[in-house]
């Protein structure tokens, strides 16, 4: 298990509405400062990243799996987050009876109102739900992460006093593969060092945001709890563990698909095209351009390439002066992502409308 650090999510830097903290792991305060700028830019569910919801939309496919279309199944979210799961669940299962749980008072309106009147539960599990509630479904998307060992067991083992007879626990885990090795614990060690100096310095603050497992993990922790059977589909009365990392071929069909709604939801307008590279070629093989107004690279690449494709190539700071506020197209790598989107945010500021297209 390894520490995860953080300083931005859903495109809102932590730094504009929070202190960050190295050591102590984000907490309800923060949460619900997070979901009230959250609410200040997404006030509706198609307005998340397209990648975003790639991800959540493998997760749907997966409960649904679990749900006849006519069934009628009590199933209840674990920390139910900014709701858009919740909201397309709903959308292709309306007949059932859906129950959420969320630590923060700040939730987003991606729900019903009548819904989060009723069916809205705030607080720690077990703590917020009531003794006789039972559950056919419980799922848990992503959580994991924000827990140490002692209490994702803890709550994994609660669990079991809220399922039906036959009712199945679904949970939905990133994991990173790791390995041990003297060398591996020495770079990380130095990476770690190397983000706290970065974090008091002010140079690239991070917040504690939880713990990345591998699969073995995973299983070892869910087996401590007592759920008895872990496999991708099981349907007696065990768990369902699934993990983010879809066949090759199928996630770049999948990102596809992602970049035309994309491009899509822009159509027509004006947008500043950022980076080029390999993401920018992966990009023009799934569709069409848009109405670019430039391709924004680094001082020493304008100078030195003038156009890309017929567009014409200018630092960040000229775009900057030239328009803020049309949306940017950012072409990045992954590990490329985070150093790009800190410049992004020094010229354009926080609230730059960015469209990511992250070659993985």
């Amino acid at each position: 298990m390894r520490r995860s650090y953080q300083w931005h999510w859903h495109y809102i830097p932590f730094f504009a509405f929070s202190k960050l903290s190295f050591f102590k792991i984000a907490d309800k305060l923060f949460y619900n400062s997070f979901y009230e700028e959250f609410q200040k830019r997404y006030t509706s569910p198609d307005q998340l990243s397209e990648t975003y919801k790639l991800f959540k939309e493998e997760s749907l496919d997966n409960i649904l799996q679990n749900i006849d279309v006519d069934s009628e199944k009590k199933v209840l979210s674990i920390s139910c987050g900014n709701g858009y799961v919740e909201h397309r669940l709903l959308q292709e299962r309306p007949n059932i009876t859906l129950y959420c749980t969320e630590l923060s008072e700040e939730i987003p309106s991606f729900l019903d109102k009548n819904f989060l009147k009723n069916n809205l539960r705030i607080g720690f599990v077990p703590e917020c739900l009531k003794k006789e509630d039972k559950f056919d479904i419980i799922y848990i998307i992503e959580v994991d992460y924000s827990m140490s060992n002692t209490q994702w067991v803890d709550l994994l083992k609660s669990l079991g006093d809220y399922l039906n007879k036959d009712g199945i626990i679904i949970i939905h885990s990133t994991y990173e593969h790791y390995y041990f090795s003297v060398r591996r614990h020495i770079e990380q060690f130095i990476s770690t060092i190397q983000t706290l100096v970065n974090h008091f310095l002010l140079k690239k603050p991070v917040q504690l945001w939880g713990w990345k497992r591998s699969i073995q993990e995973h299983i070892a922790l869910c087996k401590k709890a007592g759920l008895h059977e872990i496999d991708i589909q099981t349907n007696d009365g065990a768990l369902v563990l699934t993990y983010f990392k879809a066949r090759h071929d199928k996630r770049n069909k999948a990102l596809r698909e992602c970049y035309l709604r994309m491009a899509k939801k822009i159509s027509g307008e004006k947008v500043w095209f950022w980076g080029a590279g390999a993401a920018y070629e992966y990009y023009k093989q799934s569709v069409a351009c848009l109405c670019p107004q430039g391709m924004i690279l680094s001082p020493e690449f304008a100078q030195a390439t003038p156009s890309v494709d017929g567009i014409s190539v200018i630092p960040p700071q000229v775009a900057a002066d030239q328009n803020k506020n049309i949306p940017i197209i950012l072409f990045t790598r992954a590990q490329h992502h985070d150093a790009m989107l800190r410049n992004i945010w020094e010229y354009f500021g926080s609230n730059a409308n960015i469209h990511p297209v992250i070659l993985y």
